[in-house]
């Protein structure tokens, strides 16, 4: 209880530092311009992963810039119409594209692994013959008739009928198992999302949509095409100056 509370109260303080800063326990509050180093730039652009996977199985835990999920901060940037924006935006996007381009290479990966799993999967499902299940009581039908016919040649009689008999009772079972194999209820529907990679039940496609992986994925992959194309239509012309390093360190226009 007490570490639960000791945690639920750093997540509020560290909140109350994002919003108001640091120097708000002497009574005032903090001015954070949204082109300071210590801004997560990625949260302005409006894809810092660290926000957008946590909670997924994909999380990468807190973000380890000191100011993030500052709406007043992201409201001025939003806002700003100065020069130098386009400017930063640009040299911000070149940073983060990499991390973009191979959070979607990986996920395109998972998209063709998962799929011709799937695809196997349901192949086997099709014929209950192929199915694991039965595939493994033959194998134990075929193992008990061979130790049968050895221990009739090496004269254990009475091993050998106990071994036939415990065969009967397995080929019982297997017009029985092929039956369940058979039952629609065994045929679970399940499909390859194309954003994030992950199998899915059928079943649960709405919900599925409207999680935060799949927001996630959705996300990065326009991200990484709406840079792509601010880049190419910015040219090499349009870059960074040293007025804009000394402004991010000082925080001063």
């Amino acid at each position: 209880f007490f570490r639960t509370t000791l945690k639920n109260m750093e997540a509020a303080r560290k909140l109350l530092d994002d919003l108001m800063g640091k120097q708000r326990d002497e009574g005032k509050i903090e001015h954070i311009d949204w082109w300071e180093r210590r801004v997560c730039k990625p949260f302005l652009l409006g894809c810092c992963l660290n926000m957008l996977l946590a909670t997924t199985k994909y999380d990468i835990g807190p973000c380890r810039s000191e100011i993030c999920n500052n709406e007043r901060v992201k409201s001025e940037y939003e806002a700003d119409t100065s020069e130098r924006k386009p400017r930063l935006e640009v040299r911000w996007m070149k940073e983060l594209l990499p991390t973009l381009k191979s959070r979607v290479e990986e996920a395109d990966y998972n998209v063709v692994k998962n799929k011709e799993k799937l695809r196997a999967l349901q192949g086997t499902w099709t014929d209950p013959d192929e199915a694991p299940e039965m595939k493994a009581l033959v194998q134990a039908m075929t193992e008990t008739a061979n130790d049968a016919e050895k221990a009739g040649e090496e004269g254990e009689i009475e091993k050998a009928q106990q071994l036939l008999s415990k065969l009967e009772d397995m080929k019982k079972q297997q017009p029985l198992l092929r039956s369940k194999l058979s039952q629609p209820s065994n045929h679970i529907a399940m499909r390859v999302c194309d954003v994030t990679g992950s199998i899915f039940k059928e079943a649960d496609v709405d919900n599925y949509y409207l999680g935060k992986q799949y927001i996630a994925y959705a996300t990065i992959r326009a991200k990484r095409k709406e840079f792509e194309e601010r880049i190419a239509a910015a040219g090499p012309d349009l870059d960074h100056d040293k007025d804009d390093d000394r402004e991010e360190r000082t925080g001063r226009r």
